[in-house]
């Protein structure tokens, strides 16, 4: 596995030195209608981006909107409406821009398969591809689902001890309590003894539906090399710790992708990816990266954390739990701060530094933080939590990593191991 991405990683390499050399930018009109629903504002982003560090707000003005777009080469961009966002529920509309005019008619969530989008082929091979797979695979769903959906009304998808942890959280008082019931559940569900025989067997059959799903995708993908499925390629890496995803699917498809657009910003961010997946996780070792502290100044991770057990914390000033963790490891951090110990932490943060600095003030975080300003030097797409607030990696003195995401007690007991003997 490892010679495969690192052989993938080297035709990448060879891909990327190749220079973007058309004098000619794509300039797409986009024009909409909206129906039935009242938004005022439409949000345009691409779609391997994060909604939160957005730019692109388009007003609706008497159901219409407009907007041109000029771009070096045609990718995906979603739609989506700020209303649905700030209401913390919301459905992207994938679009693919390109030269000339588009045309949307977008209606509402209810609605959200009436949307149409003219003047564009891609969007078209996208319609086509959707309605296939949807005749080709509905069906069979629908009987497994149909199936998952009587069993949990007779209340018997379930175990037994399932059930009964559910009942026992929901009628705990004490945050400590539904805690611990809450880690018990996790345990079950880990060793799948949460579903009960019947609802096990439907699961076997959801799961093996979605491999040959996943299998007819990239059969599909291999025979139809276009934006579109290099897109699919992208999503997938970007989802892959999170999903079935058969990394060799990617891998043995890459290449074709990097012949037919050898000069495509695509493959830098697969490349990326790839690094990630081959790298951030427990026995690999850490990424390196530059970033700025909040006054300006460049700092290379790897200067920081030499020849010191490390702790990489990615954190947001926006994102609650990820301050929670930070502000847990502040006892550690005085604790073992004299004996080789080190953090650094870089926060994602959206437009300028202001909640930034004033969060480090508040939580008198006592470690050097660096910034990675709407996602610029991506950071988080390198540790392979793209769409996540933050993440925190433990390291030991040779870049080796140690734990990902652990808890206070986690990293104590590595400390005490590594740093006190």
């Amino acid at each position: 596995m490892k010679n495969q991405i690192l052989k993938s990683l080297s035709l990448l390499s060879i891909g990327l030195i190749l220079t973007y050399c058309s004098d000619k930018e794509i300039s797409c009109l986009i024009k909409g209608r909206v129906i039935g629903r009242s938004s005022d504002t439409i949000i345009l982003y691409k779609a391997t981006d994060d909604i939160r560090f957005a730019k692109i707000m388009i007003p609706i003005r008497d159901s219409i909107f407009q907007y041109r777009l000029i771009i070096p080469q045609t990718e995906a961009y979603y739609l989506t409406f700020k209303d649905e966002l700030d209401q913390g529920a919301w459905k992207p509309i994938l679009i693919f821009p390109e030269k000339g005019e588009m045309n949307c008619r977008l209606y509402s969530s209810n609605d959200f398969k009436k949307n149409q989008i003219f003047g564009s082929k891609l969007n078209s091979e996208w319609d086509d591809y959707q309605r296939t797979l949807e005749n080709t695979f509905m069906p069979r769903y629908q009987v497994i689902n149909d199936s998952s959906l009587a069993l949990r009304k007779r209340n018997k998808y379930y175990s037994e001890e399932m059930i009964s942890f559910q009942l026992k959280i929901k009628n705990a008082k004490e945050s400590k309590t539904r805690l611990q019931i809450s880690s018990k559940i996790d345990s079950l569900r880990s060793t799948n003894n949460d579903l009960s025989p019947d609802a096990k067997k439907i699961n076997d059959q959801m799961n093996n539906l979605s491999l040959e799903m996943n299998q007819w995708k990239y059969n599909y993908i291999s025979k139809n090399p276009s934006i579109l499925t290099y897109y699919f390629l992208i999503k997938d890496l970007l989802s892959i710790k999170h999903s079935n995803i058969n990394i060799n699917d990617i891998l043995k498809n890459r290449d074709l992708f990097l012949k037919e657009f050898p000069n495509h910003p695509y493959n830098q961010l697969v490349q990326t990816l790839l690094e990630s997946e081959d790298k951030i996780k427990i026995g690999g070792t850490f990424i390196d990266f530059s970033a700025p502290d909040i006054n300006g100044k460049i700092f290379r991770l790897s200067d920081l954390i030499k020849d010191k057990v490390a702790l990489i914390d990615l954190w947001a000033s926006w994102c609650g739990p990820c301050i929670l963790t930070s502000r847990s490891m502040i006892p550690i951090y005085e604790e073992f701060k004299n004996f080789g110990f080190t953090i650094c932490g870089v926060a994602a943060e959206i437009k300028n530094t202001d909640q930034m600095i004033n969060t480090i003030e508040r939580e008198k975080f006592p470690w050097i933080n660096l910034v990675d300003l709407d996602h610029k030097n991506q950071i988080w797409n390198k540790y392979g939590i793209p769409n996540a607030g933050g993440g925190t990696f433990l390291l030991d003195r040779d870049g080796k990593i140690l734990a990902i995401n652990p808890d206070p007690v986690e990293v104590k007991s590595i400390l005490t191991e590594k740093l006190k003997k």
